[in-house]
């Protein structure tokens, strides 16, 4: 017998997110820094960001070469609208955005010089068939890199916290597993993109230590805008101060000289798409 699939945690709502997700960026922006590296840009290329969000990597490629053309696609208008007046205000005409989520890629095959997605397929209804149609409109010969986040207990912005909810809130309040770490354990992410068709992926493991001055700034940071902002309602006022109070104990422990260091484990894969004969 077959054993039952844990339970999906649901999607987040992106339109909402946008608000505030930008508080996030420099946290995460290395991983993106990472993948422009890895997809070994040139002049003339066609390159398509998936689930850009608002605006990243998409916007640093613009910014770092000429001679590019750059899409960005993401599935919530708000984070769309919100890359596209990025791009405007800073006069970057060789980079566009558009609302197309990233299992249904509105392009015929073989369209794209280089791909990114920077924390996206994780996120997906259905990473196979995104991871899918990435490798579809990726041009042969071409290279496409994605990011995920490894698993949750190796998340130090997470796991703190996460750890610390069955002794808050009862089992019907406690949500399952967060989609963005579904793709963490040891080859999973290795069983998606071969169940997509990608051939010749590596992997490589990047640790990014988010850095926050105390403990109560990174609080406000994860509960304002962050995973855990839509659960704080479900606690009673007893529950929430003391749940609040280990947290922050837990997480002075990673304290390191005069900051507070989360080191979070990401995932990148990178593969070449084989030329046509």
């Amino acid at each position: 017998m077959t054993a039952p699939s844990p339970p999906q945690a649901p999607a987040p709502d992106w339109n909402a997110a946008a608000e505030t997700f930008d508080r996030w960026l420099p946290y995460i922006q290395p991983v993106g820094d990472r993948l422009i590296d890895l997809i070994d840009v040139r002049p003339g290329h066609v390159m398509l960001d998936v689930a850009s969000g608002t605006g990243e990597p998409s916007l640093s490629i613009a910014r770092r070469f000429g001679g590019v053309t750059v899409l960005g696609v993401d599935a919530a208008p708000a984070m769309v609208e919100k890359a596209a007046q990025k791009a405007a205000a800073e006069g970057l005409r060789h980079v566009s955005y558009r609302v197309m989520p990233g299992e249904r890629l509105e392009f015929p095959a073989d369209r794209f010089d280089r791909i990114v997605c920077r924390f996206g397929v994780m996120l997906f209804d259905d990473p196979v068939a995104g991871a899918r149609e990435i490798w579809r409109v990726l041009k042969p010969g071409g290279r496409v890199a994605i990011a995920v986040w490894g698993p949750i207990d190796q998340l130090a912005s997470v796991y703190p916290l996460w750890k610390l909810l069955p002794d808050f809130l009862p089992p019907a309040d406690r949500p399952p597993e967060p989609r963005m770490t579904m793709l963490g354990a040891p080859g999973a992410l290795d069983r998606v993109l071969t169940d997509a068709g990608w051939t010749g992926v590596t992997l490589e493991p990047m640790t990014v230590t988010y850095r926050f001055e105390s403990p109560t700034t990174f609080w406000t940071l994860a509960t304002e805008s962050g995973l855990f902002k839509d659960l704080l309602p479900k606690f009673s006022c007893h529950a929430l101060v003391a749940f609040k109070a280990r947290a922050l104990a837990d997480i002075a422990t990673y304290r390191h000289g005069d900051a507070i260091n989360l080191p979070n484990l990401a995932i990148l894969a990178t593969a070449d798409k084989p030329a046509e004969p």
